[in-house]
């Protein structure tokens, strides 16, 4: 057993002052963009996610998502998993109808320098014409290093309204 080909794997759900909500002390407004992205840097946060777009179709009912992140880690990341849960307009979770499945994983498969942008576009996600708005209720990072963080629970998770 070779423990050098074996990569570090940690389980990450960081416990944010921004969410003061959970907290018990009242709704907390979330930071957006450039004082989002500076907090996550600080904190050395394995992604910023700095857009999530649930691209509804005009005809049929094939759902493309697009998501942006920045890397705020100071480590290259290898790949990225995104884990999305499916919304429709009272906030209630959607299965897709190919499969009845309401979580979907999306891969990222790209090598992200620190403190740069990665971009994502999947195309028929789902199919659902009920489907308004995505969820990203889970995200995992494997770094170049081969150190994992599974479970990360980003700033921005969801353009629903």
């Amino acid at each position: 057993y070779n423990t050098a080909m074996t990569p570090n794997k940690l389980t990450f759900i960081p416990a944010l002052a921004l969410v003061g909500a959970l907290g018990g002390c009242g709704p907390v407004p979330l930071p957006k963009g450039d004082e989002a992205l500076k907090i996550a840097r600080e904190a050395k946060l394995p992604i910023y996610i700095s857009d999530l777009r649930t691209n509804i179709p005009l005809m049929g009912g094939n759902i493309d998502v697009s998501i942006d992140y920045v890397n705020t880690s100071g480590k290259t990341i290898r790949s990225v998993r995104f884990y999305l849960v499916a919304k429709d307009s009272q906030g209630n979770s959607v299965p897709d109808m190919r499969t009845n499945q309401f979580t979907v994983k999306l891969d990222h498969l790209e090598q992200i320098e620190p403190n740069a942008k990665g971009s994502g576009h999947w195309k028929a996600v789902w199919e659902n014409r009920r489907i308004v708005c995505s969820l990203i209720k889970q995200t995992d990072v494997e770094y170049a290093d081969g150190t994992l963080i599974n479970g990360y629970i980003g700033i921005r998770r969801s353009d629903c309204r």
